[in-house]
């Protein structure tokens, strides 16, 4: 059985001078890395979500990020979220 919540904080050299977000309770837990305050964070090349609440948040951006706004957009209102 793989704990999911204690991944960010084994990898947290990742997170070196980075932007990120995460479960409340861990943020404490991770000692590298700037932590925000927000569903979703994006830095370079790491993106992170605080939580379940944040999916459909973060699977935005990442659609985004890869597919291009206006995609994004499109699903966001074909799911109808925030419209």
């Amino acid at each position: 059985h793989r704990d999911l919540h204690s991944f960010p904080t084994r990898r947290s050299s990742d997170l070196e001078n980075k932007r990120f977000t995460c479960y409340p309770s861990i943020a404490k837990e991770i000692n590298s890395g700037i932590y925000c305050d927000k569903p979703t964070v994006i830095d370079d090349k790491i993106m992170t979500g605080r939580g379940v609440g944040a999916a459909l948040d973060l699977g935005l951006l990442m659609v985004s990020v890869f597919y291009g706004k206006e995609n994004a957009e499109k699903l966001q209102k074909a799911v109808v979220y925030g419209v």
